[in-house]
Formats: structure tokens, C-alpha cells, sequence
């Protein structure tokens, strides 16, 4: 009986350690496997991009962060660190989006363009972060006159690119109106619109709803509304940057749906690569490829959100002086410079001009260079642009 028990221990004993070994064994190929990949605990990082992901401004947006272990300053020594960079960068865009958001019901901009006092020309108080980005969105879309504006969020309401419906044209031309009536002043964290009759009477003669000898309009506005859709991802991406390099990352790319900034170089000193789709094609065909350093890329193309309808094409960049989709030669701008709100405002400026007025303008602004693909699909580069193995970079 002794015996019978002392044999059936040692068995249960070998069993145990034979299992106990397997386990030991899975988990040591694991964690080896997921260390190898991932980088994760307290090991140190090989340089492999660390890459995360998420869904804001109704987009796909992702950071990658190319540094190895060597580059960094401060004390990011483990993938742990990385990834709470990563984290917070899209803790940061959620932020954001609850600011610039048109459509978030949630967010600041929807819900003073909802505000009665603010419609009714009452100082309304606003984030620093707001101000910041309508001042200079103001600041960079002035050099576009009357095609670009902050206050276009009705125009750009009323044009139904899911359902393909064109607004009539008394409702284009009321917004317009609108548009030109308002001035829009941002001062001390406070936002406040006058309405100037010179502008309204002007417009509205323009759009043919005045009579001048009567002095009357018969024509109805709509409420103003500010729209930061041609700035705020470039504001969000030069914010990223900054918070990124100021912990300590040299090498990374941000990517907010098409808003490319670029920090430093990749982990094995090369430049970024970066392509230009080329416009309506089905497989998203590269028609160039960039090779930058240190800079932002952004491109706008009349390809992204359209509809066609009796044979023409109704796309979503909207010419505030007339109240329909930019109609000229080109197909996609896409400007490279060192400020991705810059970049962003220019590149929907610039298709709204035409080639010839945007390409003078790129080459008489230091610091900006701009590639377009005009409807012949020429590709078009900026005097300080040339080609280097097939690539497009910096002279």
C-alpha cells in the first residue's frame, strides 16, 4: 500500500514536471516571439517602427515612430515608453476632434455655431486652442481672397455629397451672400461677428438678389457658420509634432488622413518616402513619389468626395465666390513646407485658384513648394522641386 502510494506520487511528480516543462517551454517561445515583434516589457527597442491607429475627423489617422534606442534624449528606453507616446497622441486627436468637430454635437465649434448670441454678433468666449487655429487659418487663407473662407460651414452644408443632390441655386446664392456679409474678429479668447451691409448690398447685387433703386434684397440668409475643415488637421499635426519632439522622438511620421508631417528621417537615415495618388484611380496608384526630411505634405484633390451627374463632376472643395465646386485645370495640389496648418489651408487654396495663379503664388512664397496634377494629368513642380532616381525632392 505504501509502495502503491509512493509509485503513484513519483508518477503524478514526473507528470507534473513533463507539464510543467511544456508550459515553461510555450511561454519562453512566446514571450520570445512576442518580444521579438513587439518589443514589449522592459526590453529595449530594435528598430522597428511602432505604429498605432485610430478613426477621428472622419478619417483613418496613424502615428508611426521609427527612433532606436540610440537616438533618443530623455529616458525612452523601452517599447513601453514608445507606446505611451503613441497613446496619447491619439488620447490628443479624440481632444481635438471634441474642438474642431462641424458635425460632433459635443464639440466647441458645433456648439457655438448653434449659439444664438454668438449668430446675433455677442462676444462669445472661446479656447485657447480654438483662437489659435481660427487666427491662423485667418492669417493663411486671407492670400486667397473671396474663394476661401473660415465662415463657408452652411455652403458647405447644403451641397449633399452622399446623396448626390445639387442645392438650387437661390440657396447657393444666399450662402455666398452670407459669406460676404460677416466679418469674423477673434480677440482676447473671444469671437465676435458684425455683419457689414456695404459687403451684404454689394454681394447681393452681385448674385442678383437686390434691388438697388428700392434698396431691398429678396433674399433670406442663412446663419453664419465657421468651418475649419481646410485647417484643423493641419493644427492637430503640427501639435503632434511638437509633443512628439518634445519627448524625445526624432524619427516618426504622422499621417491624419492624407495630412503628412514628416519628423527627421527613418531609423536607417533615409528620407521618407512619400506618394501622390494619382487622381480617380481605383487601386489608390501612386503618380509620384516625394522624398522629404523634416517637412509636411499635404495634398487636395477634387478625386476624394464627389459625385457625377449629366456628364459633370461635383466635388467637395467649394469656391466660396460662387458657391459651387472649383471648376478649372487642376486635379490635385499637394504642397510640401514646414507647417502642416500652412500646408493644409494652401493646398485647398491653390486648387481653388487654378494652376497658373497657384503656381505664381507658390513661387513668390519662401518656404513653399506645391506639385499639381492639372486635368491633362501633366505633373506641374514649383520652382525650388526637381527630380532626383525618379523621386520628387527639395533643391
Amino acid at each position: 500500500m505504501f509502495m502503491a502510494n509512493h509509485t503513484q506520487s513519483a508518477i503524478s511528480r514526473k507528470i507534473f514536471v513533463a507539464l510543467a516543462m511544456v508550459i515553461l517551454s510555450f511561454l519562453i517561445i512566446f514571450i520570445s516571439e512576442k518580444t521579438s515583434f513587439f518589443n514589449l516589457g522592459s526590453s529595449t527597442y530594435s528598430n522597428k517602427p511602432l505604429t498605432t491607429d485610430g478613426f477621428f475627423f472622419d478619417t483613418y489617422v496613424s502615428v508611426t515612430i521609427y527612433d532606436s534606442k540610440d537616438n533618443y534624449s530623455h529616458d525612452l528606453t523601452t517599447t513601453d515608453d514608445i507606446y505611451s507616446l503613441l497613446e496619447t497622441c491619439m488620447n490628443m486627436c479624440k481632444d481635438y476632434e471634441n474642438i474642431f468637430s462641424r458635425t460632433l454635437e459635443t464639440s466647441e465649434l458645433y456648439k457655438i455655431n448653434h449659439n444664438k448670441d454668438f449668430i446675433n454678433g455677442v462676444d462669445t468666449p472661446i479656447s485657447n486652442t480654438l483662437a489659435d487655429c481660427i487666427n491662423k487659418t485667418l492669417e493663411y487663407s486671407a492670400v486667397f481672397g473671396e474663394k476661401y473662407s473660415i465662415m463657408s460651414g452652411s455652403l458647405c452644408d447644403i451641397w449633399d455629397f452622399n446623396n448626390a443632390v445639387i442645392p438650387d441655386d437661390k440657396s447657393i446664392a444666399s450662402n455666398c451672400i452670407s459669406i460676404d456679409s460677416y466679418d469674423l474678429a477673434v480677440k482676447n479668447n473671444s469671437l465676435k461677428l458684425s455683419f457689414n451691409i456695404a459687403d451684404f448690398q454689394f454681394s447681393a447685387e452681385k448674385f442678383g438678389y437686390i434691388d438697388i433703386d428700392n434698396n431691398k434684397t429678396n433674399i433670406s440668409l442663412p446663419d453664419p457658420a465657421l468651418n475649419l475643415g481646410a485647417s484643423a488637421k493641419g493644427y492637430i499635426a503640427e501639435q503632434l509634432r511638437e509633443f512628439l519632439i518634445d519627448n524625445g522622438i526624432q524619427d516618426a511620421i504622422i499621417d491624419l488622413g492624407g495630412n503628412i508631417v514628416v519628423i527627421g528621417n527613418k531609423y536607417d537615415d533615409s528620407m521618407y518616402k512619400i506618394g501622390i495618388k494619382k487622381p480617380f484611380s481605383e487601386e489608390n496608384q501612386s503618380y509620384a513619389v516625394c522624398q522629404v526630411a523634416d517637412m509636411s505634405i499635404v495634398t487636395s484633390g477634387i478625386y476624394e468626395r464627389y459625385f457625377e451627374q449629366d456628364g459633370n463632376i461635383y466635388h467637395h472643395i467649394i469656391d466660396c465666390s460662387t458657391g459651387y465646386p472649383a471648376d478649372n485645370d487642376i486635379l490635385s495640389v499637394t504642397i510640401i513646407t514646414d507647417n502642416s496648418l500652412m500646408a493644409d489651408c494652401y493646398s485647398t487654396g491653390c486648387l481653388l485658384l487654378g494652376k497658373d495663379n497657384a503656381m505664381n503664388l507658390i513661387n513668390d512664397t519662401e518656404g513653399v513648394e506645391c506639385i499639381i496634377i492639372d486635368s491633362n494629368y501633366n505633373l506641374l513642380l514649383s520652382d525650388g522641386l526637381t527630380y532626383n532616381n525618379d523621386y520628387i525632392v527639395l533643391k
